[in-house]
């Protein structure tokens, strides 16, 4: 399983993450993302979101239709299509990545939470990181899955994340 386009993982774990739909970039996106309802909408192609001028939290359709116009302007294209995923409020600070190697997961800090063991048994990839957040009532929450050969180290200490590659490469 790939994990780097988020239609590819979302079914196996939708009960864990933001509601999400995913459209085309055509004359209808406006009208398909009014017809969500949402009072917010997270905006994103399969793989990136935007970290340009406006983000990617757009209050109306017409803030959708702007997002995907920038992500097509910074990054030269939409990969796979647009992800609308519905905003959820999250505590600051405290997202954590996790990485998966071959069925094990790996922690920057030890523990591995039931979640993320959870998610591990869903998916079928050999090298991927996990990204998990609490949300306003405190229960753990999947940001997104990336393939771990493109995924950073994020809040790994260098040394850390070096022993984890080191332990791997062992095996």
């Amino acid at each position: 399983m790939c994990c780097h386009h988020l239609p590819s993982w979302y079914d196996k774990c939708s009960e864990f993450t933001a509601e999400s739909h995913f459209f085309e970039v055509d004359e209808d996106l406006e009208k398909n993302v009014a017809a969500l309802g949402w009072d917010a909408y997270f905006v994103k192609d399969f793989v990136k979101s935007n970290n340009a001028n406006k983000g990617s939290i757009a209050q109306s359709p017409a803030q959708v239709r702007e997002i995907v116009e920038q992500l097509e302007l910074y990054r030269g294209e939409i990969e796979g299509g647009i992800s609308i995923r519905r905003v959820e409020e999250y505590r600051p600070n405290t997202e954590c990545r996790y990485f998966v190697v071959r069925g094990e997961a790996y922690s920057p800090n030890r523990k591995i939470p039931d979640l993320v063991t959870e998610i591990n048994h869903l998916i079928d990839a050999p090298f991927y990181s996990i990204d998990i957040i609490e949300n306003a009532q405190g229960k753990l929450r999947l940001v997104e899955l990336g393939d771990g050969q493109v995924s950073s180290r994020k809040n790994w200490p260098l040394k850390k994340f070096i022993e984890m590659l080191t332990a791997i490469a062992k095996v």
